[in-house]
């Protein structure tokens, strides 16, 4: 997403508080369009917008604004702040799992080795242009609130009260994943756990 007025990029990839953090900033950032999305009772509230970058823009890489990037609507790229919503690896797989197997039909493992790459794309990929870190800040999905809350701050807004949408209900990551998987995790994300500080157990990000 992104506001003109503000001059802030966030960038939300999915299972990181994207609809939340859409919801909330709805009156500061430039949209087109809101598109309501999977009306059913478990889903009731899920939406995407359209903005100048794509007609589904709430999943938009930092790659994908760079490049469809319009100087003369938006001003320089560089004047602008950018920041990215991520998620403890093990954690948001899990969700995406949860989101899409409600009645876990798929055990965890079958999910994870036959997930498109809309599901396993590395939030590494959400964060760069050609390969190259772009973003100033992160608000982390463990600490959203508070990390939010910096984000209102450093953009100059008054804070806001996070809305809780779209979320999946499951007890602590680590009860559902077996050692296999776990690795499985480890392996595709290695790059992002590191960057990110992220480890497997209970305590999620280290203190940064």
């Amino acid at each position: 997403m992104i506001s003109i007025k503000h001059k802030f990029i966030l960038i939300t990839p999915p299972k990181t508080g994207s609809v939340s953090l859409t919801d909330a900033l709805l009156d500061k950032i430039h949209y087109t369009k809101i598109e309501k999305q999977r009306e059913n009772k478990r889903r009731e509230y899920c939406f995407d917008f359209g903005d100048v970058f794509k007609p589904l823009s709430k999943h938009t890489t930092i790659q994908e604004m760079y490049e469809l990037w319009d100087e003369e609507k938006l001003g320089k790229f560089d004047e602008y702040k950018k920041y990215i919503s991520v998620r403890n690896p093990w954690e948001r797989l899990l969700s995406f799992w949860k989101f899409y197997n409600p009645d876990d039909v798929v055990s965890l493992g079958d999910f994870l080795v036959t997930a498109n790459t809309f599901i396993l794309k590395s939030q590494l990929d959400y964060m760069t242009i050609d390969g190259v870190r772009v973003i100033n800040d992160f608000i982390r999905f463990e600490r959203l609130q508070e990390d939010f809350n910096k984000f209102c701050e450093d953009i100059d807004i008054e804070p806001i009260l996070l809305p809780h949408h779209n979320s999946t209900e499951h007890d602590h990551y680590s009860t559902y994943y077996n050692e296999a998987d776990k690795g499985l995790i480890e392996e595709l994300y290695e790059d992002e756990i590191k960057l990110l500080r992220y480890r497997y157990d209970s305590k999620d990000i280290e203190t940064i």
